[in-house]
């Protein structure tokens, strides 16, 4: 039985290597990936914290977001990544330009839009490690 799933989109903190290989207790494949903004979504800060929120935008265009595309992953994996994400996220499932240009199915972790008072306002765009 193949227990691989869609590959998972992340844009956060998830895109250290480090942090992501002791979550999963390994290394997991992965690349360099774009949410176009086409597809209406913004990566922005949570306030008060250190990791992004990607929602959907009701006002304007959405802007493009680059994150890794991690594939090769389990069930378990994504339990493990569900679980570190927390409450304040829902999966889905977006179109990704992965390596090549080649469009991509991925789950991604979306903020709920109950909870958008929580996040910065446009000009706050997230950046790993604290860096634009």
């Amino acid at each position: 039985m193949d227990l691989s799933i869609r590959p998972i989109f992340v844009y956060g903190t998830l895109m250290s290597a480090e942090l992501r290989s002791a979550l999963l207790g390994r290394e997991v494949p992965c690349c360099t990936a774009v949410l176009p903004a086409s597809a209406g979504y913004r990566r922005l800060t949570v306030n008060g914290e250190r990791y992004p929120a990607l929602i959907r935008e009701t006002q304007g265009e959405g802007q493009a977001i680059v994150g890794q595309l991690l594939s090769a992953l389990t069930a378990e994996d994504l339990k493990l990544i569900v679980e570190y994400e927390g409450d304040e996220y829902f999966v889905s499932t977006l179109k990704v330009m992965g390596s090549e240009s080649i469009e991509v199915e991925a789950a991604v972790s979306l903020w709920k839009e109950d909870l958008r008072s929580r996040l910065g306002h446009k000009g706050a765009a997230f950046a790993l490690g604290g860096q634009s």
